[in-house]
């Protein structure tokens, strides 16, 4: 089951608010790269970078791996970023917002003489959202729970539940403990995951749960969360897969 948890933290992105996207440079215009406090940001280039210059290194946390950069804003100040290639040099306007932000930018080089047959890959999402059931009720008084969105793999039975978790208690909680699970006549569903966005979550504020499973049946599924020996449950008509 390790690769559903891979895969929940991989497409988390395109469910958590966040942007994937695919850009191309030049050499002779900047990029602009949208950035959250809290985050970071990947930039994933097809040839390894050898150096980066930034305009304000003190307020920007940078590092390599392989042929990614990833970018961790310390403070919303916007500034410039050069990435240096053995052949190409990048430029980027590297852009804090508290509106959206980019979790990964597929960075290309312009080529007009040619065409790359991955790219199409690339842009096309291999997820799509299949209903928007908005199920919500409690964990006894210390959680709100909401089912935002309901996904499938395209031409699979692979599925993808998108939750909001709020804290509605008086004190922060650690959802390290929070259990969830899908079942269908009382039996649990096999090959499911979820993954956590966030482990502490303060009172008022809100984390995103992500729950991955295999469906082959026509029938109503029931979603039970359990946290600190409270349970609750609530059924998902088979309507909304």
């Amino acid at each position: 089951m390790r690769w559903l948890i891979w895969l929940a933290l991989f497409l988390g992105c395109h469910a958590y608010a966040g942007n994937v996207r695919t850009v191309e440079a030049n050499g002779s215009k900047m990029i602009p790269i949208y950035l959250r406090m809290g985050r970071s940001t990947v930039l994933r280039f097809q040839e390894k970078p050898k150096k980066v210059v930034i305009g304000n290194s003190n307020y920007y946390g940078i590092e390599f791996t392989d042929k990614d950069i990833a970018v961790q804003p310390r403070g919303a100040v916007a500034t410039n970023l050069f990435v240096y290639s053995a052949k190409h040099t990048y430029g980027f306007l590297l852009r804090p917002s508290s509106e959206r932000y980019d979790d990964l930018v597929h960075v290309y080089w312009e080529d007009k003489n040619s065409s790359d047959p991955m790219k199409p890959a690339i842009l096309v999402s291999p997820i799509h959202v299949v209903s928007n059931p908005h199920v919500a009720f409690r964990v006894g008084h210390l959680l709100g729970v909401k089912v935002d969105r309901i996904e499938q793999f395209r031409g699979r039975s692979f599925y993808l539940i998108d939750l909001t978790v709020r804290n509605i208690s008086t004190n922060a909680v650690s959802l390290s403990g929070l259990q969830v699970d899908l079942n269908y006549h009382s039996n649990r569903l096999p090959l499911q995951e979820f993954v956590v966005q966030s482990g502490i979550v303060q009172h008022g504020q809100s984390a995103r749960v992500r729950l991955l499973f295999t469906r082959k049946q026509r029938t109503n599924l029931t979603l039970k969360l359990r946290f600190m020996n409270t349970f609750a449950e609530r059924i998902i008509p088979w309507r909304y897969f």
